[in-house]
């Protein structure tokens, strides 16, 4: 079996079900990285709920509010009963 980086996995390895070579396994290749989402359950004291990156994906194209949008969160306008 070939490993994402061109090498041989080791027979050891492909036995106990593993994909790819030692040496990709330890500098951390062929795992997704951690992304984190701020919820707010209230007004106040967000939580980071830490999600994979399939999941942050599908929350970054379905929240309305960010700086890709052009909506932006609201926070920076001044109301006008403020003025």
């Amino acid at each position: 079996m070939e490993c994402i980086c061109g090498s041989k996995v080791e027979p050891a390895r492909v036995e106990l079900g593993f994909k790819i070579c030692k040496s990709c396994a330890f500098n951390g290749r062929g795992v997704s990285r951690k992304k984190g989402i701020m919820v707010f359950g209230h007004k106040t004291g967000g939580d980071c709920q830490v999600v994979s990156q399939e999941n942050f994906a599908d929350y970054r194209r379905l929240n309305p509010y960010s700086k890709v949008s052009g909506r932006g969160s609201g926070v920076h306008v001044v109301s006008p009963k403020a003025k």
